[in-house]
């Protein structure tokens, strides 16, 4: 199969691959671009929290299995600040490893070894599936009235001991 770019036209969506696997993390970037998609890479966790900062994209690609983290904890803190669309990138294809990805907000769940094709169909299901809900906050654990009123009591009955 041949691909070629018009670099003319407006990319079809911005992807952000977050790939520790330099050589993996290159050609996906130059397929992708072929495909038509703008694309920026990171290779740790830590590294593509701070891009995620400032950088904009449509959908995330990510290994799961990353030098610092997994791809699993990058998408649950990334969808703490807001909704992402995320495919995960992973040579694990056992049941419980695509559960995990569910779970963790990933659309998607691609096996490395895939075909090119069936990459770019996976990143263009995601786009077209709309915003997921970002994870809603954790509630936070607040003191009942009467357990923080509890050390002030003792306080209180404390210094009405008497002294010896």
């Amino acid at each position: 199969m041949v691909v070629t770019a018009d670099v003319t036209k407006q990319p079809k969506a911005r992807v952000f691959v977050v790939e520790d696997h330099p050589m993996t993390a290159r050609g996906i970037k130059m397929f992708l671009e072929l495909s038509g998609y703008a694309v920026e890479t990171a290779n740790t966790m830590e590294s593509a929290l701070k891009m995620a900062k400032t950088a904009t994209f449509d959908v995330l690609l990510c290994d799961l299995n990353l030098p610092d983290g997994t791809g699993w904890d990058l998408m649950v803190r990334l969808r703490k600040r807001s909704a992402v669309r995320g495919v995960a990138y992973s040579a694990f294809d056992e049941q419980e490893h695509v559960a995990r990805s569910k779970a963790a907000g990933f659309m998607e769940h691609v096996v490395k070894g895939a075909t090119p094709e069936e990459l770019v169909a996976a990143i263009d299901r995601a786009i077209r599936s709309g915003l997921p809900a970002p994870v809603p906050p954790r509630p936070t654990r607040t003191r009942s009235a009467a357990k923080l009123r509890q050390p002030a009591r003792k306080r209180a009955q404390r210094d009405k001991r008497p002294s010896l």
